[in-house]
């Protein structure tokens, strides 16, 4: 026997015997090998692809949100609006100061001091809308119309429909796109008097139109009728030419009224029509007057106070109450 035969039977002997045990230990040697080789190759171009589309998804997404978060967007505060109980609406547009001193079937009245203002009026001509800005007054039955006072003018312009503005010493009739610009007060024209003579003990000056209007208004705000009266009347008998004269009167009257004294009541109605015969108050001072005469006990006058109503204002706003008491 060769040296190589010896050498190959040795070998043979030293090796294990080949058996199940073996056999799986061989092959998970191998599936462990494929699955090194596997991990150390690269990715598939598809999955690549697919990994590159979903990143450049993610970056566009956010892109878009933050170039496309919406702005906020300033919104105009809404105009206050006084809703009247007839329907009609007054919109508080600039500064606008506005007071609702009458709201009744038969007729509406505001002030407004100050600002700018529009007038939605409901049509309805059994009542009158009534508008005063110091001494203007705007007289609608339905329309829409604004009212700006300003640098000591009003100006009335007409939205819709038609008003009738007493003001600057003269009415006007303005349709629908018109507007009219008048003072906010009339001017009083001074009247020329000899210089007083001296006296040692001067008495104080007498209150002012405004100072008396305002404690009135102040007094009857407080329900001291006694008090608005005695003022109104100071302011009348100071002043007799004062522009506003016929609007105290109607007021006087309306005091009168409430303090039981319908007889002066009257009288403060029949002064008011007086003054201004073909001012904005004159028709409702003229219907006041026949009822507070009948009020006071008075048929008589009562009778003859309806019956210039109705001839003067046959289809006025009044004449429903005017006719029994002319019975």
């Amino acid at each position: 026997m060769s040296g190589e035969e010896r050498w190959a039977r040795v070998k043979r002997s030293m090796e294990p015997a080949w058996n199940d045990l073996r056999e799986q230990r061989v092959l998970m040697r191998v599936q462990d090998e494929k699955r090194a080789r596997l991990a150390k190759k690269p990715l598939p171009v598809m999955w690549m692809a697919a990994a590159a589309v979903l990143l450049a998804a993610v970056i566009g997404l956010a892109t878009y949100k933050l170039r496309g978060t919406p702005q906020p967007v300033a919104v105009a505060p809404t105009t206050p609006t006084m809703q009247l109980a007839d329907g009609s609406e007054v919109a508080l547009v600039k500064d606008a100061q506005v007071k609702l001193e009458e709201q009744g079937d038969e007729q509406v009245r505001l002030t407004q001091t100050g600002g700018e203002a529009r007038y939605d009026v409901k049509p309805n001509p059994k009542r009158k809308f009534v508008v005063h800005a110091g001494d203007v007054t705007v007289r609608v039955l339905g329309t829409a119309f604004s009212v700006t006072m300003q640098s000591g003018k009003v100006r009335v312009h007409v939205l819709r429909g038609r008003v009738e503005v007493e003001g600057g010493g003269k009415t006007t009739e303005l349709s629908i796109g018109e507007t009219l610009e008048v003072p906010a007060v009339r001017p009083v024209e001074p009247t020329v008097s000899a210089p007083p003579p001296p006296t040692v003990d001067k008495k104080p000056a007498p209150p002012t139109v405004e100072a008396l209007l305002a404690k009135a208004d102040e007094a009857r705000a407080a329900h001291r009728y006694d008090e608005a009266a005695t003022a109104l009347r100071t302011m009348i008998t100071t002043y007799p030419s004062d522009g506003r004269i016929a609007s105290a009167l109607f007021t006087l009257g309306r005091v009168e009224r409430m303090r039981g004294k319908h007889g002066a009541a009257a009288e403060a109605f029949a002064r008011c029509h007086g003054a201004a015969p073909h001012g904005a108050l004159a028709e409702d001072a003229l219907a006041e007057e026949a009822v507070s005469w009948k009020s006071a006990g008075n048929a008589a006058k009562a009778r003859a106070a309806a019956q210039r109503y109705l001839k003067a204002h046959p289809s006025g706003p009044h004449a429903a109450r005017m006719m029994p008491l002319t019975e």
